[in-house]
């Protein structure tokens, strides 16, 4: 018996074999081991066998190596093997790839014309064209931008908030920033990852403390932070329409440290600035505020006897993507935030371009004169503050009448640019509303 465990001990690969004899009713039973080495790898292997004519169960095979941290040598194991290959040009890298790429995969894209083209070259044509259309600055009319905003009584900082803006860098914000970079994202056109900023923070800090310092001085910035890359992704369940993609900007991470510096800062003064209407990427406002808002609204309606109100929620096309960088830059002067830290942004969307990288081929750099970049963390911010604009507008314009409950009159809910207005008298409330819109689209 034992010659025939050992067999099946050799052909498992294991180093040791426990073998318990189970005791019939009314013996005392016994047990026997059996130990053989064996240069083969360790195994684990549980199964209970049961035989009648031997009259014995094998309840347990196992390695004397478990006990010694099997699961840890095996893995350190598969880790070194994937180290040793995944930068060779292999069947490795590209089985890892594959799925990547036919998810980013664009194979065909649809005319304004209703056609389907799938000529990669024409697609490469469709959309390079058409994001370098959606970027351009289309407004050049600085007078009307002038006159919209002078209409209107915009929240303001007071000295000392400017002063704290204006206040030079410090290595301990750069250290922090460095600190809380989210890990295992796609890195900026010159290849380093938030991982390599962390793993050298302290010989990298002082380097960009004089970079950020020579920035603040000269208010212009390196050639290099201005090259951006857009990655388009297909949405899923939709069409080919161009419109339909999502458009990823990713910056280099000297760009985006410098750009969290300016938003922390900003941030800290912006519920002065942006009203409690906006729960979009404001500290301590969550989405649900507004989901009670309206709920309330709708309750209060229900109660009336005259129902003349409506409730419209509105959703601005690409609304990140067409602001104006000339009105974005007025808006923050009317709020009275200059010296450095305006300084800053203006050089930071001087003059920034970006590649399109479609079905991993880069296409030729386009100007992005428009649009604040998505996946910059100071770009929520400015967004918010642009948008309060019309908010402020439209919270201003009598004619445009809310909803009264108690003291208070309810005309606005905001997530970003998803905007719900609780109207009265809709006749001429609506008209108002959108020759207010009309008028704020044309400048901003």
């Amino acid at each position: 018996m034992s010659a025939k465990l050992e067999n099946l001990a050799v052909a498992a690969g294991l180093e040791k074999v426990n073998i318990i004899r189970l005791p019939k009713k009314g013996s005392t039973g016994s047990s026997v081991q059996t130990t053989r080495q064996l240069n083969s790898s360790p195994m684990l292997v549980r199964f209970c066998s049961k035989s009648s004519k031997l009259g014995f169960s094998i309840c347990e095979l196992r390695t004397s190596r478990l006990q010694v941290g099997f699961r840890k040598g095996r893995g350190n194991k598969a880790k070194s093997w994937f180290f040793e290959r995944i930068n060779k040009i292999a069947k490795l890298l590209a089985r890892l790839i594959k799925k990547q790429r036919e998810k980013k995969q664009i194979n065909k894209i649809r005319h304004e014309n209703g056609e389907i083209t799938t000529d990669n070259t024409e697609i490469q044509r469709i959309i390079r064209d058409y994001y370098q259309q959606l970027y351009a600055n289309k407004m050049d009319n600085v007078e009307e931008m002038d006159k919209f905003l002078e209409k209107y009584n915009f929240p303001k900082l007071n000295q000392e908030e400017i002063e704290n803006l204006n206040r030079p860098i410090t290595s301990t914000e750069i250290e922090t920033v460095i600190k809380n970079l989210p890990a295992n994202k796609s890195p900026g056109p010159d290849g380093f990852t938030a991982e390599f900023y962390q793993k050298f923070r302290e010989e990298l800090t002082p380097i960009l403390l004089k970079l950020f310092q020579k920035i603040s001085e000269a208010g212009k910035l390196p050639n290099s932070f201005y090259a951006a890359t857009i990655t388009l992704t297909p949405k899923p369940d939709k069409d080919a329409t161009k419109r339909k993609l999502q458009a990823n900007i990713t910056d280099e991470y000297r760009c985006n440290l410098l750009n969290k510096i300016l938003a922390i800062r900003i941030q800290q003064h912006v519920k002065k600035i942006i009203h409690h209407d906006q729960v979009g990427f404001s500290p301590r406002m969550q989405g649900f505020f507004n989901i009670c808002k309206s709920i309330n609204v709708i309750h209060h309606i229900n109660k009336l006897k005259n129902k003349s109100h409506m409730i419209i929620s509105t959703d601005a096309e690409k609304a990140f993507d067409k602001i104006q960088h000339p009105f974005m830059i007025k808006t923050l002067q009317k709020a009275e935030i200059e010296g450095t830290y305006l300084n800053i942004i203006k050089a930071i969307y001087d003059k920034p371009i970006a590649n399109i990288i479609l079905n991993a081929e880069k296409l030729k750099a386009f100007p992005l004169n428009s649009g604040t970049r998505q996946g910059c963390p100071l770009s929520p911010l400015l967004f918010n503050i642009v948008l309060e604009v019309l908010a402020t507008a439209i919270r201003a314009e009598k004619e445009i009448k809310g909803i009264q409950i108690a003291k208070e009159e309810v005309k606005l809910s905001l997530f970003a640019d998803d905007m719900i207005l609780y109207i009265e008298n809709p006749k001429d409330s609506i008209r108002k509303l959108l020759e207010l819109i009309n008028e704020y689209s044309k400048v901003a």
